[in-house]
């Protein structure tokens, strides 16, 4: 039997996609002290928005516990991934070897 996600719930989720949108515009812009780690910030930002979306909007958190698993892993895999590839390609301000 199916979940469905409460109107409480939906607003909570909406607020926090919100919050974290506009936190992601001011890092972006450089009104935080994260510096050369800004990309790295904005990827974990965007890893936790996604998880919102697809865990109460699509419902995920109420699948099987594979398909959350697969999710899961497959969002970390990604952000993980893509923040390495930043890192190693040389982002202004790292070094790599």
């Amino acid at each position: 039997m199916m979940e469905h996600v409460s109107s409480r719930q939906a607003v909570c989720a909406w607020l926090f996609l919100a919050i974290a949108s506009l936190l992601t515009a001011w890092v972006a812009d450089g009104g935080s002290v994260v510096g050369r780690w800004t990309v790295i910030a904005i990827l974990l930002i965007a890893l936790l928005k996604a998880r919102v979306v697809i865990l109460y909007y699509m419902e995920v958190r109420c699948a099987p516990w594979q398909l959350r698993l697969a999710f899961e892993a497959w969002a970390a895999l990604v952000t993980l991934v893509i923040g390495v590839l930043w890192l190693v390609q040389g982002a202004p301000g790292f070094r790599v070897g």
